[in-house]
């Protein structure tokens, strides 16, 4: 039987002129190195980590520079439980969420990165705050992405230029007159029409 030939390594081998086992063979394919070794976290890193850092008083962003979710949030294990890491550095530091804001939000304008968990710039906000901050931050769908969007951005566009009454306007695209109040007074898809200037036709 045929064994590896890296040194302490007795893995079987296919016949080969390489003579390497299956997992150096694979080292040496994905990395270009078969004493390739992938980085691995230490146990208790990420948790030291985090008693260090809220632990620090600044004004400046704390990053979290370990695991994050899709959103960028940091995550820690908790009792076998993931857990948003800014809502642990806000649990610490200020205490308990109250009854009716028991959100974790980054405080506007001062901070916007998901990955900081500094309690100064965090505080506890309710469901509307909550939405509010989505907005704000451009994390939510907006426009054509959200689920009840009725219209296309060419259409509100569309729309814009449209100088009728309102009510004409809003049978033409199969929506309420109310629809077309909110487009043109930027109550609505104002992330397309905030900067938009009527163009007389020619």
């Amino acid at each position: 039987m045929l064994t590896c030939s890296i040194d302490g390594c007795f893995g079987r081998v296919k016949p080969s002129r390489l003579k390497l086992c299956s997992k150096h063979l694979s080292r040496l394919s994905r990395h270009g190195d078969v004493n390739y070794q992938p980085y691995r976290q230490p146990v208790g890193e990420p948790k030291k980590f985090f008693e260090d850092s809220i632990r620090v008083e600044t004004d400046k962003c704390v990053i979290w520079k370990y695991n994050k979710n899709s959103l960028g949030y940091g995550m820690l294990s908790i009792n076998n439980r993931k857990v948003r890491v800014h809502n642990m550095a806000l649990r610490v530091r200020v205490g308990p969420p109250p009854k009716d804001k028991t959100f974790a939000l980054h405080k506007p304008i001062i901070c916007h990165n998901p990955s900081c968990f500094n309690y100064r710039h965090l505080y506890w906000g309710s469901a509307m705050d909550n939405s509010k901050d989505i907005v704000l931050d451009g994390t939510g769908p907006i426009g054509e992405k959200g689920s009840m969007a009725k219209l296309r951005e060419s259409q509100v566009l569309l729309i814009m230029e449209d100088k009728r009454v309102h009510r004409l306007i809003a049978a033409d695209y199969n929506v309420v007159p109310q629809t077309i109040d909110n487009i043109k007074s930027g109550k609505t898809w104002k992330h397309i029409t905030s900067n938009y200037k009527y163009k007389e036709k020619q």
